[in-house]
């Protein structure tokens, strides 16, 4: 099994869903050189804290 699998399964398995959602896409900046690491990073976290927050409005 590839690391790129192993990483989707933890992905899924943390409920990180927009993380799982946008892999890809951010996989493809990085290695294009459109994207820093760090920066990836930060937005693939941004977008799940995004999410939370909204799931947190939906509840109240």
């Amino acid at each position: 099994m590839s690391n790129y699998i192993k990483l989707t399964n933890n992905l899924e398995i943390l409920k990180l869903e927009k993380i799982r959602q946008n892999i890809d896409q951010y996989i493809d900046l990085i290695n294009s050189k459109k994207k820093d690491v760090v920066d990836a990073l930060y937005e693939l976290t941004n977008l799940e804290i995004e999410l939370r927050n909204e799931k947190q409005c939906m509840d109240v």
